[in-house]
């Protein structure tokens, strides 16, 4: 399901988790369509991207969802992103600012691994600097754990 997010950021939607491997590569599949949709500057959350708790290293049930960006991205080669790591409010801000670093570094290493340029990747932290959720409930603090991509060039 698309959500529309609300929030004093640019943020165009996010879809729910979903099985990404039952979705075709077919241009008028749901991942294409949202990602055709995206204007330069709008970010997405990335969903099904899973990291182990206060670990940095990525899981394997988040390659099928990579997969589809590493693939979207060899089909438009103008396109230039930036992906952003964010964590809930537990913890230190430096050490949430380092692991959010590094989260969106495993990231863009796994798209440098499929083939896609460097040149066309960017990462940042931000920490908890940007919530889109209250931190009170685990559901909250598991939506703020987030990984964005967001649109530079096209």
């Amino acid at each position: 399901m698309i959500r529309y997010a609300q929030g004093p950021f640019k943020l165009k939607y996010f879809i729910d988790n979903i099985n990404l491997t039952a979705i075709e590569s077919s241009s008028d599949s749901l991942f294409t369509a949202k990602y055709n949709s995206l204007d330069i500057g709008e970010t997405i959350i990335l969903q099904n991207i899973y990291f182990a708790f206060d670990e940095f290293t990525l899981l394997k049930e988040s390659f099928p969802a990579l997969n589809k960006v590493a693939e979207y991205l060899e089909k438009h080669s103008k396109i230039r992103i930036l992906i952003t790591g964010h964590t809930d409010n537990i913890g230190s801000d430096e050490y949430n600012y380092e692991l959010s670093g590094r989260r969106a570094n495993s990231v863009v290493a796994y798209l440098i691994e499929k083939g896609i340029a460097v040149e066309r990747l960017q990462s940042e932290g931000i920490g908890k600097n940007a919530q889109i959720t209250a931190n009170d409930t685990e559901e909250g603090r598991g939506k703020n754990r987030r990984i964005e991509m967001k649109v530079l060039s096209k």
